[in-house]
């Protein structure tokens, strides 16, 4: 199904055990994309679902699995930001050694701040200084333009409380919240 491995299936439902064994016969199986299913590896499917457990596994056995991307350009934190998966999330953001991929923009050109904004979803991204709120999509929005399109109030509060605190342009900003 989907042109799915075994990893792919245990990071799905969650078996860290699983996915240690097979990662342990065979680390190369991290790396395999499906062919049916978005271009996914196991880590996009476990951080989809929140499988923490999994993730780690993949992270100490194969840390240079977290840079892969899907057909879409998204790398893990854009996936578990697009899931609404908070867990994902926090831990994603929790390890430092990925903070390259905060900033990093899909195909289309939203980074995981602009999905955070469109899906109405993640303070603990709109809130970590390391996220660009300033970058622009392919649309030349902001993750700001994008919650003022979606009219949501509380989110727009929140992103310009993260302009205060990292003393960007406020003026920029201000404009786009009038307009």
């Amino acid at each position: 199904m989907y042109g799915w491995t075994p990893l792919h299936y245990a990071a799905r439902f969650g078996h860290v055990e699983r996915a240690k064994q097979l990662l342990d016969m065979d680390k190369s199986i991290a790396y395999v994309i499906t062919d049916k299913d978005g271009k996914k590896t196991a880590l996009h499917v476990a951080a989809s679902q929140g499988h923490v457990g999994v993730m780690k596994e993949l992270r100490s056995q194969c840390p240079d699995c977290w840079e892969m991307v899907n057909d879409k350009g998204q790398n893990i934190r854009h996936v578990a930001v697009q899931n609404e998966n908070k867990k994902a999330v926090k831990f994603i953001l929790e390890n430092s050694q990925l903070s390259c991929l905060i900033n990093h923009k899909a195909i289309d050109g939203n980074t995981p701040l602009h999905l955070a904004a469109a899906t109405l979803h993640s303070n603990r991204l709109i809130y970590d200084k390391r996220a660009d709120g300033m970058v622009f999509n392919k649309e030349n929005q902001t993750p700001l333009d994008v919650t003022t399109h979606y009219e949501n109030v509380t989110l727009v509060t929140q992103l310009t409380l993260l302009s205060l605190s990292d003393r960007r342009n406020l003026v920029h900003k201000a404009a786009l919240l009038l307009y």
